[in-house]
Formats: structure tokens, sequence, C-alpha cells
């Protein structure tokens, strides 16, 4: 046997393991449905199937098949197994099944459309395709297209195998159809969706000749490039909603992922990751590269600007009437709103930028395209005002306060202990100082002394030398990994006051308190007082003077060494204050229950609410889609 016969012999047994990996990922899509009605099509013998319909729940069982020995075997297991052609009209009536599987089926056919059409007519409205076929970028084939050969999978006749370094115009042993259709990624979904099928996932599996643990790992960093491709597509309910395009500057925020799902009414969001923001969103979980790109490269290039101006050759979904960016600007000549943090994060969040690229930006927000700038604070359209030229856009500038979906919970104050809660980002490292930790353990060190009835927990990281300065003290629990969200939720549910003399505005940590019912405690920084309402939902300590938090024109100096050096030790007239302000609470169970249940109150019905703030946003994609 020949060295390259054995390659593709060997080849041939791991693209057998793949599509097991493929089959694997397929059955995890599938929903509960008891009620459901489940047509496998292409189902063998049924095996595969039966896991499928033992997965959904379901007795109503159908299969398609062509070859008769397989037909019996499967109507033997319990299928009702019927023969067909799929590239003509399935022998089925309209609306038939709620899930349709098409695994390593749609390569064989050579009128695709034919079949994602019925495929399609075949589907319930609100029903939906599991999908599988082989990849024809897969990392594997594109060195014998750099050879000019026809890599393995792909067939240009049913009767030979051409094109390849073997077999070379042999005969194969089954004269059924080869791979006659290949599809990539894209063209997958494009197909799909043209026929009215809305893609819900789509990844790769498999990575092949990558062995071990790496084929996972880079299926799903890369699926573009992976061995096959598997995608999930809904029939969907007849939709009036106009759309709205979401596009993030770079790692999504959970904020936006919560705005996908509580959209304004009339409104539906459409977001899509590209090959680029998949890497980065994996990169940025990794503190040394969220480092690299915060602290070094973006002091080097406007990294907001430069993407944005890369992203003027994007396509943006059909059917799209309109773009919302996060924190960027938009180049491409279409309608679109623009939210951002403060001026300075339209040129990548460096001060220095926004001064040299201030024309760049002011065109942009001037355009006719940009309907509406949207502050999220006064402290956003105060530094807009202040640093820019708003002769053009002054009047696009909306403020929307953010907000976040109500808790379904009671309030438990049946404890022993007045619990006090301090939580740093979920998701990045080294913010410690940024949101007043340095604060919160001196004060809770004088409280600790003063009451014998006290508990602090801190989920944060935290520099070592702090670690083991206060490793000693009693009553303080410090969490310094990140955890799951239930066991965090749990520390927000069991606590009763939350600590945040923060010298930014993490305003999702500060809703997410105040929808726990927690009265705050913070500092009188950015646009901390315009969340925490000082005497009804918390109370706001004065902000240390020798740190400058701002410039003249009320741009945050918050990655200035200067800034950040003036942070690294606690102030001791905020920490005296801070002592103050929790004692009141501590002292007084009512007040402290008062301005919980005050906050509260605005994130499910007042300012913070989702319908508030869909009510505005309503207001500005109808004045930007007329």
């Amino acid at each position: 046997m020949s060295v390259i016969r054995r390659i593709y012999d060997w080849m041939a047994k791991q693209a057998e393991k793949s599509e097991l990996e493929c089959r694997m990922v397929e059955l995890s899509f599938l929903e509960k449905d008891s009620e459901a009605k489940l047509l496998d099509v292409g189902c063998a013998q049924g095996k595969v199937t039966l896991q499928a319909a033992e997965i959904i729940g379901t007795t109503e069982i159908y299969g398609i098949e062509i070859v008769e020995e397989d037909i019996a075997k499967a109507k033997a297991n319990g299928i009702d197994v019927h023969q067909c052609d799929l590239n003509q009209r399935l022998l089925f009536e309209d609306e038939t099944f709620d899930v349709i599987i098409a695994s390593h089926i749609i390569e064989h056919l050579s009128n695709t459309d034919a079949f994602v059409q019925e495929v399609y007519r075949a589907l319930k409205v609100g029903g939906y395709l599991v999908i599988a076929t082989p990849n024809l970028a897969a990392l594997f084939r594109i060195p014998f297209l750099l050879f000019g050969k026809l890599p393995p999978g792909v067939d240009v006749s049913d009767k030979l195998y051409l094109g390849g370094w073997h077999s070379k115009g042999q005969h194969k042993d089954s004269l059924g159809p080869g791979h006659r259709r290949i599809f990539t990624l894209g063209t997958l979904e494009e197909l799909l969706g043209y026929y009215g099928f809305k893609v819900e996932r789509a990844i790769g599996t498999g990575f092949f000749p990558l062995l071990g643990l790496l084929p996972k790992m880079m299926s799903y960093i890369d699926k573009w490039h992976a061995t096959n491709i598997v995608i999930k597509a809904r029939k969907p309910q007849a939709s009036m909603n106009k759309k709205i395009y979401l596009e993030p500057s770079w790692r999504m925020h959970s904020f936006y992922k919560e705005l996908i799902s509580h959209p304004p009414q009339g409104y539906e969001f459409i977001s899509r990751q590209t090959y680029q923001e998949k890497i980065y969103d994996m990169l940025a979980r990794v503190d040394l590269s969220y480092f690299l790109q915060r602290k070094v490269l973006n002091r080097i290039v406007p990294l907001n600007l430069v993407k944005a101006y890369l992203k003027r050759f994007r396509k943006i979904p059909e059917g799209t009437e309109l773009t919302y960016a996060t924190n960027h600007l938009v180049f491409r000549k279409e309608p679109w709103v623009v939210d951002c943090e403060h001026a300075s994060t339209l040129a990548g969040g460096d001060i220095n930028h926004l001064q040299r690229f201030k024309r760049t930006v002011e065109r942009a927000l001037s355009s006719a395209y940009c309907k509406s700038i949207l502050c999220g604070h006064e402290a956003t359209r105060k530094s807009l005002i202040l640093s820019l030229n708003c002769t053009g856009f002054e009047h696009k500038i909306k403020t929307v306060p953010p907000a976040v979906s109500k808790k379904n919970f009671t309030k438990d104050f049946n404890h022993s202990k007045v619990r006090l809660l301090f939580v740093n980002s979920s998701n990045i490292s080294g913010q410690f100082e940024r949101k007043g930790g340095n604060e919160v353990l001196e004060a809770f060190v004088h409280l600790n002394k003063k009451f014998d009835n006290l508990e602090l927990v801190v989920r944060s990281d935290m520099p070592q030398n702090l670690k083991d300065k206060y490793r000693g003290i009693s009553n303080l629990r410090i969490i310094d990994r990140t955890i799951p969200w239930q066991m965090l939720e749990q520390e927000f549910k069991s606590a009763d006051i939350f600590l945040a003399p923060t010298h930014v505005t993490p305003f999702q940590a500060l809703l997410d308190a105040m929808s726990y019912e927690l009265p705050i405690i913070t500092i009188d920084a950015w646009a901390n007082p315009e969340i925490v309402e000082d005497g009804k939902t918390g109370l706001v300590v004065k902000k240390s003077e020798r740190v400058e938090y701002y410039t003249k024109s009320f741009l945050p100096n918050w990655d200035t060494p200067r800034f950040l050096k003036a942070i690294q030790t606690a102030d001791p007239e905020v920490v005296e204050e801070m002592v103050e302000k929790v004692s009141i609470l501590i002292d007084n169970p009512e007040l402290r229950r008062r301005m919980g249940k005050a906050g509260r109150w605005e994130v499910e019905h007042g300012k913070f609410s989702i319908e508030t703030r869909n009510e505005k946003l309503r207001r500005i994609f109808d004045e930007a889609t007329a």
C-alpha cells in the first residue's frame, strides 16, 4: 500500500471521528418538547434518530431514507420512514414538523435550493432545522487546492475518483451520489437566510489534522475553517418589527445582550460576531491581552477609530433599517445611531487621540447619516458639549439612562449579621483600585472594631500585598476568583448594604445592586450621583480632593498614570466619611430597607426600568427610521 493511500485511509478514520463529534453537537441543539413532530432526513437505520427523539421527548418520529435495507431496519425501530428524492418535493403537507434534522445530506444533492425550500415548507412556523455538512474551507482541504488537487470529500463524478492523489480514474465502490454541493459556513448561512430561515446558531466542529484538545479549541476560535459545519435555523414567526443592527466596538458588554433580549416595541436587534471579533472576545478574557490592548496598543493608535474605519467595507444584515453602534463611529453611508460612555471613547478612550482626531469625530457626528448620539448619563452629555464643537450635532444628543431587568425574588432580612458586599468586575481583572477596593477595606477595619455584627464579602481579584495585609481580619471573606453568576447572585440576595466607593461609574453593578434591593454607598465621582440618589437610594460620599478625576472639558482621566497613582492608596477623608455613612445604615435597619426598596422601584418602574429606556429608544428609532 502506498504512503499516499495510507494517509488517505488515516484521514478517513479521522473524518469518522469528526463526524461523530458533529453528531453530538447536532443533538445538543435539540429542544425538549414532548409534543414535537420530528423528521430525520437521511435517517439511515434510525439509531441517531431515536437518540434525537429521546432528547426531545417525542414519540412522533418520521424519517426519509433511500437505501432499501436501511428503510427496513428503521421501520423495525418504530420510525415512520418514507422513500423519496430529496431533490424533489417532500411527501408531506405544509407545516407538518416541529423539528427537521438533515445531517450530512445536503452535500449529496444537486438541487439544494429546492431542498431548502421544501424543508422550510414542511416546518411549522416557529419550528427549526438542524443541518450539518462538510466544510469546503476546512483547514486540511486548503493544501490540496494550493497544489491544484481536488480535496478529499469533494467529487466531480458519481462513478470515478478524479483529481486527487490516489485512485485516479478508479471506479467507486458505490455508484450513489457523491458530494455534489460543498458549502462554506457563510454560503450555507446565506442560502438558509435567502429562503426565509433565521439562523440562531452556526458553529464548526473538528479541526483536522489537529489532535487531542486542539480541534475543539480551534473550532471555537475559527469556525470558518473547521472540518464540519452545524447550523440551527428557525422558521420565524411573521414579524412587522423593524430590524436594528447592533454593532459592538469590541467585545459585547452584557448590557447590550440584555438590550437584544428586551428591545423597544416594534423593533428587534440583529447582531453577528465576525471571525475577528470572536478571536478578540476570547483574547479579552485573558488578563495580559486585555492589558496590551487597553494600556499599550490603544495609547499608540486609536483602536476604536481604526476598527470603525475598517468596518466601512462591512455588509450589514439584509433588511436592516438602522445601525446601533456601541462606542464607535460608523463611516458607511447608512443611517446610524451611536452611544458612548464619554466623548473620548469615540477615539479609543484616550484623551490625546480625541484631540488629534477631533475634526474626524465632529464630521462623523454632524453627518446626515448619524441620526442620534445616545448618552447614558448627563455626565456623558457634558463631556461631549465641553470637548467637541457640537454646532452640527448638539440637537442629536439624547440622554437615555441604562436599565437592567427586574429580579424575581423576595428579600430576606432574617440573618443575625449585617452583610456588606463589594463586587469588582466579573470578567476583567486589575480593577480593584478603580472600584474603590482600598477604601472599602480601610473602612471595614474601622467598622469591624465599632460593630460586632458585621460581615464583609469582597468578590474581586486583589493585589497580593493587600491580601497579606488584611488576611487576619475577622468577618472578612474574600472571593478572589471568578464565580458563576448563580453563586454571585446569592451574595447579592443575602447582602444588606452594597459598598461602591468607585472612582469610575460601573453602572451595571450599581443597577444590579439596586435591583436586589440594596442601599448603596458610593462617591460623587462622574455619573455615580445620577444613579445613586443621595438620601433616597443610598448615601453619597464626597470624592477625594487629591484625585484629578476629569479634565476641564469633563473628560475622565481614568487611564492616565497620575490618576492611577493617586488611587493606589485610600484617602483617609473618604474613608472617614464612608465609615460615618455606613454606620448610619447599620444602626438604622428601617432606613436601609426603605432605600433598598426605593432603588428596586427605580429599576422595576422608574428611571432605570426597561420600560422607561425602551420608550425613549422607541421615539429615537422612530425618528431615525421615518
